[in-house]
């Protein structure tokens, strides 16, 4: 059993949604019914998967933020040198 990040890369359909798990982004496809309530694209998840299998998703908040906040603050340095381009 291992617990790996992912983030959601994409929702099809309102059925299936897209996860990119691990530092190699592999894709993995799930039910949206399996995933947290409230989750959207771009947020952050702990996967615990058990023999090649998804047996627990839980949202991961303080790292989809994290993630938020670099952002932002790349986008704001890019501003800054490029003269509000953006």
């Amino acid at each position: 059993m291992q617990t790996v990040q992912a983030v959601i890369d994409r929702i099809e359909d309102s059925i299936h949604a897209v996860l990119l798990v691990g530092e190699d982004e592999k894709e993995r496809i799930v039910s949206v019914e399996a995933l947290p309530d409230g989750v959207k694209e771009g947020e952050w998840l702990q996967l615990t998967i058990d023999d090649d299998q998804v047996t627990h998703i839980q949202q991961d908040r303080e790292e989809t933020e994290r993630r938020e906040s670099r952002i932002k603050n790349k986008m704001q340095q890019l501003q800054q040198k490029k003269g509000n381009r953006f």
